[in-house]
């Protein structure tokens, strides 16, 4: 079964006009290894809870964005909220919805990078 982290990863992939225009197939996760070409994406699982009452879990997927420019950080995060704001789909047979939550920003003068976290809520139905 599709981890839904790797659904979400693979939405970036397929956002061919937007996301995958600017990265190619610079998204990785976990951290992005030294050395990438700029701009990339690294994604990660932030937490996790689940709802044995509605048999939906809740998790919360960090989404990082960098670029070598201030503007380039923030134009690649705005086309990731573009595409994962308020989305919904099936994956693996899974309904799931993504709702973005907060973003934070923040440079590395000796790198001369800059990125912006995104956290985003994705609920999806759990199945064993």
């Amino acid at each position: 079964m599709t981890d839904i982290v790797e659904a979400v990863r693979d939405l970036m992939v397929a956002d061919t006009t937007g996301v995958f225009a600017l990265t190619n197939t610079r998204i990785y996760p976990g951290m992005i290894p030294l050395g990438t070409t700029l701009p990339a994406i690294s994604y990660k699982r932030v937490d996790e809870t689940s709802d044995n009452v509605t048999d939906y879990d809740v998790l919360r997927l960090q989404v990082t964005s960098v670029a070598s420019t201030y503007l380039g950080s923030l134009a690649l995060a705005a086309a990731v909220r573009k595409l994962l704001n308020r989305k919904k789909g099936v994956s693996a047979t899974r309904p799931y919805r993504i709702s973005f939550i907060i973003q934070t920003e923040d440079e590395d003068s000796v790198s001369k990078t800059h990125w912006v976290n995104a956290d985003y809520r994705i609920v999806y139905q759990y199945l064993e």
